[in-house]
């Protein structure tokens, strides 16, 4: 290397020094060497020698910290981020909007839970309700699956049958905001009891009184950016059953979930 360039290369790293928003001081100090070298190059074609040219270029330039220190006075370390912090937004904002995109095609009616199954009336005096937390989880594909809530309701009115049902809430969960609920999951969910009694899903059924009225179904409940929810139910389930087992085999992705009906339950 030239000793010209390697001193005025020294002078550029000491002034640029002295801004305070780094990513700025490349930029600098490439400016201040073009500079240099056009001033350096003008002082050669005058006829001057390579050490004149060089002694003459510094002089011109002054004093590297004064010069550093006007130059931190223009370039304030605010702006800097301001544009860095305008850069993460519109690239967060390209992000959302390919979420959105992504996800258009999926049947949920609302961003964000509200109350689960609000159309259900715990305090009915012709039921009764017990609230189960089954705690359980699945992991396929990289979603989690959990049922973190269910209702097990038994209905005893004087002038029907007893009817019991199991109302719970779905919840997959991936790390990507961008992967989506799996589709189709609520329209291949099935379930067997500990009696061996089969719940076939609504969709799945020839006809709505196959398997004596004994169903999986349920509907979409939201969203947020890394969990899904569905709402479902189980009609009809046998009086007998301790445990209902939920089913789920669609396009090679596969899980099975437990909700135990004997315990951890209390009455709503």
């Amino acid at each position: 290397m030239e000793w010209h360039i390697l001193s005025f290369d020294n002078w550029c790293f000491h002034a640029a020094a002295h801004i305070r928003f780094k990513p700025d001081r490349p930029a600098v100090e490439q400016e201040l060497r073009e500079h240099m070298e056009d001033h350096f190059n003008a002082l050669l074609a005058e006829g001057k020698t390579a050490q004149e040219a060089e002694r003459l270029t510094l002089a011109a330039m002054g004093d590297a910290d004064e010069t550093g220190a006007a130059l931190a006075r223009v370039h304030k370390p605010y702006l800097g981020w301001l544009y860095v912090a305008a850069k993460w937004v519109v690239a967060l904002s390209a992000i959302l909007l390919f979420m959105v995109s992504c996800s258009s095609g999926f049947d949920f009616p609302a961003f964000g839970f509200s109350e689960p199954f609000p159309m259900l009336d715990l305090e009915s005096s012709s039921s009764e309700t017990f609230l189960l937390f089954p705690q359980c989880k699945a992991q396929r594909d990289g979603y989690t699956f959990s049922v973190p809530l269910a209702i097990h309701r038994i209905r005893k009115d004087d002038d029907r049958a007893p009817y019991e049902a199991v109302f719970f809430v779905l919840e997959a969960v991936h790390p990507l905001p961008w992967a989506g609920f799996p589709e189709g999951v609520r329209c291949s969910l099935s379930a067997v009891d500990s009696v061996g009694n089969l719940y076939p899903n609504r969709s799945l059924k020839y006809s709505l009184a196959d398997e004596a009225y004994r169903e999986v179904g349920g509907n979409p409940r939201g969203r947020t950016l890394l969990r899904y929810r569905y709402e479902l139910w189980i009609s009809n389930l046998d009086p007998a059953a301790e445990w209902v087992e939920l089913r789920y085999e669609r396009l090679g992705c596969s899980f099975t979930l437990c909700i135990d009906l004997t315990e951890g339950g209390k009455r709503a």
